[in-house]
């Protein structure tokens, strides 16, 4: 599939004039502003309001894999994006992510950073990622039942969740993790030029920075994508899509993780996001450092 991350794409579709701004969201004019080198757009699986992407123009697999002539720019961008959701949603709570080389699907190989203001303790947040670490059994290596090894996430969870099936009868290879046990000792505030030191090595990573030391964190562990967006849902106690609560829903009698970008795109928080935005710095642009050719609603 194509690169659905391509800033060629966003740039035709995508008109930053506060006259224009759309009504309808559509595939590729959802970008909020650019830069000499980089892009940001609001993200697909918006259920908190100020969700924002940032991007490479030049498409990489990782922010690791960022030329170190940029690294300027990007620190530059960091400051600005968190700076501007801080002033318009009044927020001092703003999760920095990124699912580092995780092989996404769908075209969306393109690296791309996450920023999402959110609603919730620090004490949730912990609890939330050893629930989602758990939930997708981080630490176990796979289980001998009936004579097959079983590796895949999906299997170990069906044995270990069948209260019927006697532990005596599979063999179980690992022990579940907790957030102190995944993290590795990373200082945060010098990703991604931090990562250079693993050298010529090509691993997954995540790096999760919620502004809080204790619940931020960079693992090499190998977890399944949207890690960031889930640990963030379910720290907090509400979401709205077209004014309207959303609660976890089922179907035919399997959970539905709204988290999931794929299970809802949340369409009216994505065109209410790029009006408070686009209506904030063409507001403000007399107070703007307009660095590095930026360019945004005007």
């Amino acid at each position: 599939m194509k690169d659905q991350l391509s800033f060629p794409n966003f740039k035709n579709n995508s008109d930053l004039d506060i006259k224009n701004i759309p009504n309808e969201c559509k595939d590729f004019n959802r970008m909020i502003f650019h830069t000499k080198n980089f892009f940001s757009i609001v993200g697909y699986g918006c259920y908190n309001l100020g969700y924002l992407l940032l991007m490479p123009k030049k498409n990489i697999a990782s922010f690791r894999h960022m030329h170190p002539e940029v690294y300027e720019e990007f620190y530059w961008i960091n400051d600005f994006i968190k700076k501007i959701i801080s002033h318009i949603f009044n927020s001092k709570n703003i999760a920095v992510f990124e699912h580092g080389m995780c092989g996404c699907f769908g075209g969306l190989e393109h690296a791309h950073l996450h920023y999402m203001p959110f609603f919730s303790t620090h004490e949730n947040l912990i609890k939330n990622i050893n629930k989602a670490l758990k939930r997708r059994r981080i630490g176990y290596n796979y289980i001998i039942f009936d004579g097959k090894k079983m590796t895949s996430r999906e299997d170990i969870d069906q044995i270990l969740s069948k209260k019927f099936i006697n532990p005596n009868d599979y063999k179980v290879v690992g022990n579940q993790k907790s957030l102190e046990e995944i993290k590795v000792d990373f200082d945060l505030s010098q990703f991604p030029k931090n990562l250079d030191s693993l050298g010529n090595i090509e691993k997954p990573y995540i790096y999760f920075n919620s502004g809080l030391e204790k619940s931020s964190f960079i693992t090499f562990e190998n977890i399944e994508t949207q890690l960031g967006r889930e640990i963030i849902f379910n720290s907090q106690s509400y979401y709205y899509d077209n004014e309207k609560k959303i609660n976890i829903k089922k179907k035919n009698n399997n959970e539905i993780y709204i988290w999931k970008w794929q299970e809802n795109k949340f369409k009216y928080n994505i065109i209410k996001t790029i009006k408070l935005f686009a209506n904030y710095l063409s507001e403000n642009k007399k107070s703007i450092k307009y660095r590095f050719d930026l360019q945004t609603f005007s």
